[in-house]
């Protein structure tokens, strides 16, 4: 479920898990690192970490009904390119309709952030095991996505704001980003990471 996208880049990257650096209560993190820079972006050039999510899961925001929910994704994250990057959230299968909201990395340690998007309250998210939702960690971003405003609202997909403001990752082969504990909830409240083991989800299903 989870990938690194790439579109018409000339950067290259590592990515793997470690064990050696994470935050505190967790034992291993994801890390990428940009091995071929790349400082002169296409404008269709793209690069991001993607989380696919199954409609089983998603059901609880009740997506295109009056009693929508918010989302709030909280992780943890640490890397050597300080700047503002986008998280999106991309509905998948029959909806197509997105929303991107922005973080800042401002040190070289490892914090938590926590960003919240609206409730969508048109179409209905597919209650089954296909793809539903994609939440999307920009790292780099061409100007056919970072450009005029970004879409901070639900909306049916298009390019434009998608990635407005974000960082370019890919402008130096000494940049590496870490993330660990990432989680997706119902609400404008982000708890405790929970660790669920994966029997106790076969008997909940």
């Amino acid at each position: 479920h989870w990938t690194l996208y790439t579109q018409t880049t000339n950067a290259r990257y590592t990515v793997r898990r470690v064990n050696g650096d994470h935050p505190d209560g967790f034992g291993q993190s994801l890390k990428i690192t940009c091995t071929t820079a790349d400082t002169s972006l296409a404008a269709n050039e793209e690069v991001n970490i993607v989380q696919k999510v199954e409609g089983f899961d998603t059901q609880d925001f009740a997506k295109g009904t009056s009693s929508a929910k918010q989302y709030t994704l909280s992780f943890y994250a640490k890397s050597t390119k300080a700047g503002t990057y986008i998280v999106r959230l991309l509905g998948r299968h029959n909806t197509n309709r997105c929303v991107s909201a922005s973080y800042t990395i401002s040190d070289t340690n490892w914090n938590r952030y926590v960003v919240t998007f609206p409730a969508d309250t048109s179409i209905v998210d597919n209650p089954d095991a296909t793809e539903s939702l994609r939440v999307i960690w920009w790292l780099v971003a061409g100007s056919g996505v970072n450009n005029g405003t970004l879409a901070t609202t639900w909306r049916d997909n298009t390019d434009t704001g998608a990635a407005t403001g974000q960082v370019n990752f890919a402008d130096s082969t000494s940049n590496i980003i870490y993330f660990a504990g990432c989680q997706l909830e119902v609400g404008d409240v982000a708890t405790p990471f929970e660790r669920r083991r994966f029997v106790r989800d076969l008997e909940d299903s």
